[in-house]
C-alpha cells in the first residue's frame, strides 16, 4: 500500500537526480583579466668610419625616442646603456611597451659614445627612423665623430669653431660650437649637447636640455622649462 511518506521520499530523489544532472554555468569571460602586451623590440648596430679603436671605458648610450615636434624635446621611448668588450659594429636591443607607440607619430633611434670620463667622441646626426611609417624594427647606425675638446683626442676646437652669446630671457647663454655639437654655458652649468636631426634649423639635444638654433635666434629647454626667444647678442 502506497502511503504519504513513501510519496515524499519519491519527490525528493527525483529532484535529485534532476539537479545532478544540470549543466553548471559557463564561466563569465568578460570578468577574466586581459591578457598581458609582450614587449617589442628595436634592434641594430652602431658603428663608425674613422679607423679609430674604441678606447677603454668607452660608454655606448642607444636611445628610442618619439621625434614627431621638432619644436619640443623628443620623449624617451627605451634606452639601453652598453660597455662594450669589442670594437665596433656595436650590437644593441631596445625593448619597448607597445602601449607607447602612436602609429601617426615618428620614431627614431639615436646614439652616442663617450669615453672613460664622460666626454663626448661620436654622435648620431643623421634620422634614423624605426617603428612607424613604413620603417622596419631594425637600424644599423653610423655616428660621426665630434671635433673638439670632446673628441677622441682631446685636441682643442679649430680656429673655425664659433661661439656666439644668446640672450634667453633675463640670461645669457654662450655657445660653443662644434662639429657635430655645441657647448652651452648655462648660469649653472656647462653642457656638451650633440647634433640631432631636426626639419629645420640646427638642433642640439641631451638629456632634459635641448638648445635649436636658426639665424641669430634660438630656444633654449632646460628641465621641460621653455625660453623660446632667445636672441643672438654678440660674436666672437
Amino acid at each position: 500500500m502506497w502511503n504519504p511518506m513513501q510519496h515524499v521520499i519519491a519527490l525528493v530523489a527525483a529532484a535529485i537526480a534532476v539537479g545532478g544532472c544540470a549543466t553548471p554555468p559557463a564561466p563569465d569571460k568578460s570578468s577574466a583579466a586581459p591578457a598581458a602586451r609582450m614587449p617589442e623590440v628595436v634592434t641594430g648596430n652602431a658603428s663608425y668610419r674613422e679607423r679609430i679603436a674604441l678606447p677603454l671605458g668607452a660608454v655606448v648610450r642607444v636611445t628610442l625616442e618619439d621625434v614627431s615636434r621638432a619644436d619640443a624635446a623628443s620623449r624617451l621611448i627605451a634606452e639601453q646603456t652598453i660597455r662594450p668588450e669589442r670594437q665596433v659594429p656595436i650590437p644593441f636591443s631596445l625593448p619597448y611597451d607597445p602601449a607607447l607607440i602612436n602609429a601617426a607619430n615618428r620614431y627614431a633611434v639615436r646614439a652616442t659614445i663617450s669615453n672613460a670620463e664622460g666626454r663626448l667622441m661620436w654622435t648620431t646626426t643623421q634620422h634614423y627612423g624605426v617603428i612607424t611609417q613604413g620603417n622596419p624594427n631594425h637600424a644599423d647606425i653610423m655616428l660621426q665623430q665630434v671635433r673638439g675638446p670632446d673628441s677622441a683626442t682631446g685636441a682643442p676646437p679649430s680656429a673655425a669653431g664659433r661661439v656666439f652669446t644668446f640672450a634667453c630671457e633675463g640670461f645669457d647663454v654662450t655657445a660653443r660650437f662644434t662639429q657635430g655639437g655645441v657647448t652651452l654655458k648655462l648660469p649653472d652649468r656647462e653642457v656638451v649637447l650633440p647634433q640631432v636631426v631636426s626639419a629645420s634649423g640646427a638642433r642640439y639635444q641631451k638629456d632634459d636640455v635641448l638648445f635649436w638654433n636658426k639665424g641669430n635666434e634660438a630656444l633654449l629647454e632646460v628641465g621641460g622649462k621653455r625660453y623660446p626667444s632667445c636672441k643672438e647678442k654678440a660674436a666672437r
